[in-house]
């Protein structure tokens, strides 16, 4: 993934109306940007370094940001007056993705986690992440599932012999 969320830092005490946080925004592996929300309903504040607006869409567009929401972000490939709606939409989405990666390699630790793409959510099991339980998994579930651990997804036999 190019773009990245690091040094989340959510600020409880300080939400009023809205989610109050600051984050680093990172694009292939490089600092571009600070996002701060007050928790005041206010959008974030985001203070760009060699990015902006524009860039980061386009980005996030190419990593398929735009099918989280029923609205698309593709709107800001023509000039309109939603760029900082579209902007805050795709800032959502990476700071989800950068929780739900946390959430899982916190749980990960202890269960085997998994991705099914039919049923659109993690999936965990009370289990040892051995391979041989991975492989009671897949038989039960099918191919089509991910496993990831605290590091990451977990490649599959099949995935190794493709390299």
């Amino acid at each position: 993934m190019r773009i990245k969320i690091k040094n989340l830092k959510n600020l409880p005490a300080l939400s009023l109306d809205s989610h109050a946080f600051t984050a680093s925004i990172y694009l292939d592996n490089k600092k571009v940007g600070t996002a701060i929300d007050r928790g005041d309903g206010m959008p974030p504040q985001i203070t760009w370094t060699n990015c902006d607006d524009e860039t980061f869409l386009a980005v996030c567009i190419s990593e398929g940001f735009d099918t989280y929401y029923e609205y698309s972000l593709r709107d800001i490939l023509e000039p309109n007056e939603n760029l900082d709606f579209n902007v805050e939409a795709a800032l959502e989405v990476a700071l989800d993705l950068a929780e739900t990666e946390k959430q899982v390699k916190k749980s990960a630790r202890t269960k085997i986690v998994f991705w099914k793409d039919e049923l659109t959510s993690w999936l965990t099991v009370k289990a040892k992440p051995t391979q041989e339980n991975f492989e009671r998994l897949r038989h039960h579930h099918g191919l089509n599932i991910f496993i990831f651990n605290e590091h990451g997804r977990i490649p599959m036999p099949e995935d190794l012999t493709l390299n």
